[in-house]
């Protein structure tokens, strides 16, 4: 799920699934639709207003166009580069973003 402006518009991925996972190396990886992404992150820093700290970047991807979800992978690699802060509530993980855009994940199988 991401939500979009100040996190009021939710939106779910369509036709593909967005994945991320988190590695206790400081790097991070996944797909954003359509391309895969690799990242390190960081959970130290000044607390936000929600959740506790998370910085995330720089992304490194591949560099695939898939017209169908471009605009998708593109808000969505957008949201993780302004990540600040995260919070976990049983098996789902919110990434929110300095513009208070979010990410929401559920935990799936690997």
């Amino acid at each position: 799920l991401m939500a979009v402006k100040n996190g009021t518009e939710p939106t779910a991925p369509t036709g593909t699934p967005v994945t991320l996972t988190f590695r206790p190396d400081g790097t991070l990886n996944g797909n954003g639709g359509c391309n895969d992404y690799s990242a390190g992150f960081s959970l130290s820093g000044a607390t936000p207003a929600k959740g506790d700290p998370l910085t995330i970047g720089p992304i490194t991807s591949t560099k695939i166009f898939c017209n169908r979800v471009a605009a998708q992978e593109s808000t969505y690699f957008s949201i993780l580069k302004k990540a600040v802060a995260y919070d976990v509530v049983i098996n789902t993980l919110r990434i929110t973003a300095s513009d208070g855009t979010y990410l929401s994940f559920t935990a799936g199988k690997q």
